[in-house]
């Protein structure tokens, strides 16, 4: 077992994490740690840092270190990016930390940033196409993706503090209108952006997932992960809206936005707008990962041997999802090979999609993963675990879809929680949901015994009568007394009879 530390040392706030990676190659965050030190503080004067945010800086980093220490933690990656990037006694900053906290820092380019935000999110959203945005305190960075690779990417001078030092020193109105014509010109000047007409926007940085925060506190969605949390172009523009407009004594009274952020947040949103207009953006998406993460998976990567970005999100999350819980056996996997040859061999006897079959896969391959608090009720156990331990290339709801399929496991009747997940999985959908599960709770009576028994089946579906060879060389008579218990409902539901040889 390892232990790895990332530290960001940004204008805005320093923030920590520290990931542990298992025996087994599954790795997990174990702790996070956020402090605002604004370390930029009066930078654009004379582009030196000052005495008291420097002071409060090495502050943190020396909370942050007693952590790394509590953890026991050996492999550390700390990294400073814009404010210490243009201040000129930047590096003599970075020796008095190093000094009195022992913490070694490395200051990154805006390139660098950008591609370790890139890592961030091309390894946790299964998205082809996209423009990124990451708006820090002291710079914003955006880099253009195409087919899950770096194209392009710049570091813009500027973010959520300098915006508010430069443009808030007089009329608010006059401010925003100044500080809008400054973004454009420097967005107008990425010819590449040309290219990305109607792209999603993933953005990330503390002032963005306030966006997200708020929209979730309006809709009263459920209180599941921000990552991969996505918005109409409509709903993001009107919370921008309301963040520029409402005083900055007021900002940090609306629902989901920080009080700690209050004077930053309206100037912060401004570049995400700006961007998604001038590329015709319909959808933003938020992303809670980015450079740290990045950071950590190219250490964690590099160590395994493995491609930084890997080739299928969906499935890399799915087994480290399953490593840490240590659920990750043939027999997960082979309930969903045998699901998904159910689903597949009945197609022509439902109406399900693509999307379903992907949400069915999900559900299959964690159905027991319950079971890592106990035996009982692991069903239920499962539900929670499933929505709450961040599964990425699926977003939100497609989560909270697989969630329910893994509580239906063992019986269609589960109808816990309805009240808070109503707006994702309604009664209809719950419906459609308790047919779906039918393949997965077949597959797992069809290997009951937990030994692969059943190889394979063959659907015969071109009688009244639907049979299903079970393939096998192997005596399988418990797996074939099991599965011909769904005779009856399989005949409500698909309205077949059905024969299992």
């Amino acid at each position: 077992m390892e232990r790895y530390g990332v530290i960001d040392l940004g204008s805005n706030s320093v923030r920590l994490n520290i990931v542990e990676v298992f025996d087994n190659g599954g790795y997990n965050l174990l702790d996070q740690a956020k402090v605002m030190v604004r370390l930029s503080e009066n930078l654009q004067c004379d582009k030196m840092l000052k005495s008291e945010p420097m002071n409060r800086t090495i502050h943190a980093i020396r909370l942050f270190r007693k952590l790394l220490n509590a953890y026991n933690v050996k492999n550390i990656n700390a990294v400073a990016t814009a404010a210490v990037r243009m201040a000129n006694n930047g590096i003599d900053f970075l020796d008095r930390v190093e000094s009195e906290t022992g913490v070694e820092f490395k200051i990154i380019t805006g390139q660098e940033e950008a591609f370790y935000d890139y890592l961030g999110v091309v390894n946790s959203i299964d998205l082809e196409n996209y423009v990124m945005i990451d708006i820090g305190g002291g710079s914003t960075e955006i880099a253009l993706i195409e087919n899950r690779r770096i194209t392009e990417s710049v570091s813009l001078p500027f973010g959520s503090v300098i915006l508010t030092e430069v443009f808030m020193n007089g009329d608010r109105g006059e401010g925003f209108e100044r500080m809008e014509k400054h973004i454009q010109e420097y967005i107008k000047k990425l010819s590449w952006l040309k290219g990305a007409k109607g792209y999603p926007v993933v953005g990330m940085g503390g002032v963005v997932r306030t966006i997200g925060k708020i929209h979730k506190q309006k809709k009263k969605y459920p209180a599941i992960s921000l990552h991969n949390y996505k918005m109409s172009k409509k709903d993001t523009f009107q919370i921008i809206k309301k963040l520029i407009d409402t005083g900055t004594a007021d900002v940090g009274e609306i629902p989901g936005a920080s009080k700690e952020r209050a004077d930053i947040l309206g100037p912060g949103v401004l570049p995400l707008r700006v961007l998604m207009e001038y590329i015709d953006s319909d959808q933003f998406i938020v992303s809670g990962n980015g450079l740290r993460d990045g950071l950590f998976y190219e250490m964690y990567f590099k160590h395994q041997g493995i491609p930084l970005v890997m080739d299928n999100v969906l499935n890399h999350s799915i087994v480290n999802v399953m490593k840490r819980y240590h659920i990750y056996n043939n027999h997960s996997q082979h309930v969903a090979k045998l699901s998904l040859e159910l689903f597949d061999g009945l197609k022509k006897y439902h109406d399900f999609t693509e999307n379903d079959r992907k949400i069915l896969y999900v559900a299959a391959m964690l159905h027991d993963i319950g079971m890592h608090i106990e035996y009982y009720n692991h069903h239920r156990h499962g539900f929670y675990l499933t929505i709450n331990s961040r599964v990425y290339g699926i977003d939100n709801e497609e989560t909270i879809q697989a969630a329910f399929l893994v509580a239906m496991h063992r019986e269609a009747k589960f109808k816990e929680d309805m009240e808070i997940y109503k707006m994702v999985v309604d009664k209809i959908r719950l419906e459609e949901l308790k047919k779906l599960s039918f393949f997965l709770r077949m597959a797992e009576k069809l290997d009951r015994s937990e030994s692969q028994v059943v190889k394979k089946l063959k659907v015969d579906a071109k009688a009244s009568t639907v049979k299903i060879h079970l393939i096998s060389d192997e005596d399988m008579e418990l797996e074939k007394i099991l599965s011909q218990e769904f005779a009856k409902e399989f005949e409500e539901r698909f309205g077949r009879s059905l024969l299992i040889c």
